[in-house]
């Protein structure tokens, strides 16, 4: 479905997909001319994204807020009565702001977490994938996205954050790939799942509406559909 016809359903403005997306206006506009080919990853962040918003979600996508030096709410409307109100803060959407405040809530339960460790605590690491880790950083991931009862990118382990990249890029979906907010829904709507095989061994399973991946964490190796029939169904 092409970005105009996206537009007219969702009844939004050229300015209002250019605040959702992030995608100046003139780019836009020149897809929309057909001056300039929409790449096709876009066209699928757009119709995943966009049609799939609920009305309260395109409020909050374009409703921004402008925050002081102290990080409290100075100002909110719209990106252009945000950027006209003062130049020298930084200007957030509803749902830039809420991801703000949880980086800050991480960062704060992160430091009075590491207080609470020894010296060698802090320091231990382990190897994953040949690549060295503090296991402090990983041990409070499991820890605070535990508590917050989410399913979350950021709660797993490099290696299965590795996986998880890879076997959507096999399936195309780079867009996905590239966005965690989306890769969170797809793990908290089970599109993504971690899951344990007969053999003991781990995989990334993304099963769509239409296709399936499924990869072994620890070597990225794609199985195939009768490795999955007899390793996990």
């Amino acid at each position: 479905m092409d970005l105009k016809l996206v537009r007219k359903i969702k009844g939004l403005s050229q300015q209002d997909v250019s605040d959702i997306l992030g995608i100046p206006v003139k780019t836009i506009q020149s897809w929309e001319s057909e001056s300039r080919k929409t790449p096709a990853y876009t066209k699928k962040l757009i119709n995943e994204k966009i049609l799939n918003m609920s009305i309260d979600e395109m409020k909050d996508n374009l409703r921004f807020i402008v925050l002081n030096d102290n990080n409290e709410r100075e100002y909110w409307g719209t990106k252009s009565e945000c950027e006209s109100y003062v130049k020298k803060f930084p200007t957030y959407t509803i749902v830039q702001y809420s991801e703000l405040m949880k980086k800050q809530d991480y960062e704060k339960k992160y430091n009075e977490y590491i207080k609470e460790l020894s010296k060698e605590e802090q320091e231990e690491t382990v190897m994953v994938d040949n690549k060295e880790y503090k296991k402090s950083d990983i041990d409070f991931n499991k820890k605070y996205y535990g508590s917050l009862s989410e399913y979350t990118f950021e709660a797993l382990n490099p290696q299965e954050q590795k996986a998880c990249i890879e076997a959507l890029k096999t399936l195309g979906y780079y867009d996905v790939a590239e966005h965690v907010e989306s890769l969170n829904d797809w793990l908290q709507d089970d599109t993504i799942s971690i899951s344990t095989c007969r053999n003991k061994r781990d995989v990334v399973w993304i099963l769509t509406d239409t296709q399936e991946c499924c990869l072994y964490i620890d070597t990225l190796e794609e199985l195939s559909q009768e490795e999955i029939e007899e390793q996990l169904l």
